[in-house]
């Protein structure tokens, strides 16, 4: 069986169509059976989508990350609860990936 750590580092040749067939397959039931797996994927294509649309219609590299938006990340990971697995993590730093370009399609 594929551990969590092995189906995300294949996120991005999946997203490509990178994987053999036997890959792709192996990564497909790991997500299908895996919640948090399936969960971050969901969020690694929301951002990769927004990646794509944001740079074939304009530059977002030039726009500021607002303050307050630093300023709660940073709050939230500052004042998480200790119980919770650092894999949470993985999902708080994939919105902050992705924070630029929400920003960048809701101003």
């Amino acid at each position: 069986m594929l551990s969590c750590r092995e189906a995300l580092s294949r996120l991005a040749d999946l997203e490509a169509g990178g994987l053999d067939r036997a890959e792709k397959r192996e990564t497909e039931r790991h997500l299908a059976g895996c919640r948090c797996c399936l969960s971050y994927w969901r969020s690694y294509r929301t951002t990769v989508a927004l990646a794509r649309r944001a740079c074939s219609e304009g530059d977002a590299r030039d726009l500021p990350m607002p303050e307050g938006l630093i300023r709660r990340i940073l709050d939230v990971i500052r004042n998480r609860p200790r119980s919770k697995p650092v894999f949470h993590i993985v999902h708080l730093l994939s919105g902050v990936a992705a924070a630029p370009l929400l920003a960048f399609w809701l101003r």
